[in-house]
């Protein structure tokens, strides 16, 4: 089942957050733009759950985020 993650972060929160899904080893997907990245996570402890996570930097991208893409979870 796949569920998807919004989580908007500061510019200066950015670097370390993406490490982290490195370390997860989250893949990068094809929809990236200036403001935003997003992974695909698969993770053992998630069983049969599949995590897209998009990274925003851009406060004021957050409404038209969510009218083009799904979001089950807003992390502000």
């Amino acid at each position: 089942m796949l569920q998807h993650l919004l989580y908007v972060l500061s510019a200066k929160q950015l670097e370390p957050t993406q490490k982290s899904m490195e370390r997860l080893h989250a893949t990068i997907t094809e929809n990236n733009s200036s403001f935003s990245t997003t992974y695909r996570l698969s993770h053992r402890f998630l069983g049969n759950l599949e995590l897209e996570i998009t990274l925003l930097t851009d406060l004021d991208g957050v409404s038209p985020h969510m009218r083009q893409h799904p979001v089950d979870l807003l992390v502000y």
